[in-house]
């Protein structure tokens, strides 16, 4: 399903498509899914604005092909602008399983082909071990032989595969007709007769590697001096297993004056499930995504493009 640019080498879906996402063993509807002209999860098609535009760049948890296409980052923030005085344009420049490797090229995309010089990006503990473990996405920073790190492309992505198997096998129990309830009750049964693993103690002593902390600095000077981004702001995802990294990720952003929204923060209490967990809230709750944004145009990333957009779209 996905295909890289020939022009920009980013990670993206193959364009203009629609097609309806489902999700567990049965098949249960998510939502209709439309992926525009260049490749990105959004209703409308991207084109090149007169450099206003906003890039919204991460993973699953802002591509979100499990909530309506109503509620996406690029339709309700740009509403929420227009709302406080301003028409700015919003892209949502994003991918499942992205990591820091893949999040560089979308900004890189968003800068040359639609204009953008501004971006909210989302970052976690996990997009910095999805790079060093290359788990996921189709770019990451890797090492290089005099120690430094630059992005490659990752030559087979495994997690693909898993999925890939993981539907086909989904496929196959659900053409065979078998009895979903009675599926469900064997699986239940089955784990429960498995051996409980004891839930782990969060890590408070856990600090990022010298390599995780080398790979996030060369990731930050690229993004902020070599692409030369106007206005940054960080949707932070806090990690559960290591709290003390999140203070250490905190300590990084405020050393390099870089403006951050604590997503985790803003979303214990905005899911139906009443879960902590970003992951269960935002990839089905649109709830999460008008949290998100409302949270966005209060801060001073904000009052900056406000400014800007007063400027240059005079009422």
């Amino acid at each position: 399903m996905y295909e890289k640019s020939d022009a920009y080498n980013a990670r993206k879906k193959i364009p203009n498509q629609k097609y309806v996402y489902s999700s567990g063993w049965f098949f249960q509807i998510g939502s209709k899914v439309t992926i525009n002209n260049e490749g990105f999860h959004s209703a409308r098609d991207y084109f090149k604005g007169e450099n206003n535009g906003i890039a919204v760049i991460g993973d699953s948890l802002v591509e979100l092909v499990m909530v309506d296409e109503d509620h996406l980052f690029d339709k309700i923030l740009g509403r929420d602008f227009y709302t406080a005085g301003s028409k700015v344009e919003v892209f949502n420049l994003s991918a499942a399983g992205a990591g820091l490797g893949d999040i560089f090229k979308f900004i890189k995309f968003g800068q040359e082909r639609l204009g953008c010089k501004c971006a909210v990006i989302k970052l976690s503990y996990l997009d910095i071990s999805d790079d060093i473990s290359r788990n996921h996405g189709h770019f990451a920073y890797l090492p290089q032989s005099d120690g430094s790190y630059s992005v490659q492309e990752i030559p087979h992505n495994q997690s693909s595969e898993f999925y890939k198997d993981f539907a086909l096998i989904r496929f196959f129990f659900f053409n065979l007709g078998l009895n979903p309830k009675d599926i469900k009750a064997k699986l239940a049964a089955a784990f429960d007769m498995a051996p409980k693993t004891p839930q782990q103690k969060p890590d408070t002593s856990r600090v990022l590697t010298a390599a995780e902390r080398k790979l996030f600095d060369t990731f930050l000077n690229d993004t902020i001096s070599t692409l030369g981004l106007e206005n940054i702001l960080i949707l932070y995802q806090e990690s559960g297993k290591y709290p003390s990294i999140n203070q250490e990720m905190s300590d990084i952003f405020k050393s390099r004056r870089l403006e951050y929204v604590n997503v985790s923060e803003i979303l214990k209490d905005s899911s139906p499930r009443k879960m902590y967990s970003f992951y269960n809230d935002a990839h089905w709750n649109k709830n999460a995504v008008e949290k998100i944004c409302a949270a966005i145009v209060n801060t001073d990333f904000a009052a900056r493009i406000k400014a800007r957009a007063c400027d240059t779209n005079p009422k």
